[in-house]
């Protein structure tokens, strides 16, 4: 376990690494990203009639981490460093699928874009794990689409179903109409309000592309 915690759907927790340690900033951002919407998520989907509320619909990770992180951004526990680890990730991800290997990528991380050493390493590290994990490019596109989402004032309901997505929005809808999925028993309050007070952080997301 490369991440230092996860929600596991199977155990419906939140699962810590062993000998890891938090700050209290750490457990708040962990609080509202795991539990204010994976397992938000993960309760949710267990009471749709269909499974693949629980099994994901396609690029369900795109917008569940989206939202995962519009929850940070929320309650005021974004913050510039961690935008830009999520941007350094983008990076690293891309240097993978060029082929790059476990050294280049940390070279590329640490030497040119001027990463802190033990950083670039936890950062190559879990991209690279198990041949090459992908998933931590879409952490950043993700969080533009939930925080035009949230800008336009549009409902995420359908979102919190289960590992849903916004290019499924529509077919959810149709589901719904034909008694197949149900709104939601669990809301997360970490979406509830905006307590951001960074207005960086709101220029930065504006212009994102």
């Amino acid at each position: 376990m490369s991440a230092s915690a996860m929600v596991s759907n199977i155990d419906q927790a939140l699962i810590l690494k062993r000998n890891s340690k938090f700050s209290k900033h750490q457990l708040n951002v962990l609080a509202h990203h795991e539990i204010g919407v994976h397992l938000v998520t993960t309760f949710n989907a267990l009471e749709q009639p269909l499974k693949v509320f629980k099994n994901g619909f396609p690029n369900n990770v795109e917008t569940q981490e989206g939202l995962a992180v519009m929850a940070e951004y929320m309650t005021n526990n974004l913050t510039i460093d961690r935008l830009r680890e999520l941007a350094y990730r983008v990076i690293a991800v891309d240097s993978l699928l060029k082929g790059y290997t476990f050294t280049d990528t940390f070279d590329l991380l640490h030497t040119k874009y001027k990463l802190d050493r033990d950083k670039a390493f936890a950062i190559t590290l879990r991209v690279h794990r198990g041949g090459g994990f992908t998933k931590d490019a879409l952490y950043l596109s993700g969080l533009k689409k939930i925080y035009d989402l949230f800008k336009e004032d549009q409902s995420i309901e359908l979102q919190l179903r289960g590992k849903c997505s916004l290019e499924y929005s529509g077919i959810v809808q149709e589901l719904e109409r034909e008694g197949l999925s149900i709104p939601i028993s669990y809301d997360s309050l970490s979406l509830k309000n905006n307590l951001n007070t960074n207005e960086t952080l709101d220029f930065i997301l504006k212009h994102l592309k």
